[in-house]
């Protein structure tokens, strides 16, 4: 018999969701960041605060 057929919590209620729409969809990479699949809001920058290389 399955586990995951007896939880009373389903696995989405676990995510990190969307701290735009709530969203627990899953998170998609676009451009080179990761953006809402339902709303499309950047959820995670592209340089995410990384310092700059000025020797590029």
């Amino acid at each position: 018999m399955d586990a995951d057929a007896d939880d009373a919590t389903p696995r989405t209620a676990c995510r990190a969701r969307c701290p735009m729409c709530g969203s627990a969809a899953e998170p998609v990479e676009v451009h080179g960041h990761v953006q809402c699949a339902s709303c499309g809001v950047n959820i995670d920058p592209c340089c995410g605060g990384a310092p700059l290389d000025e020797a590029a």
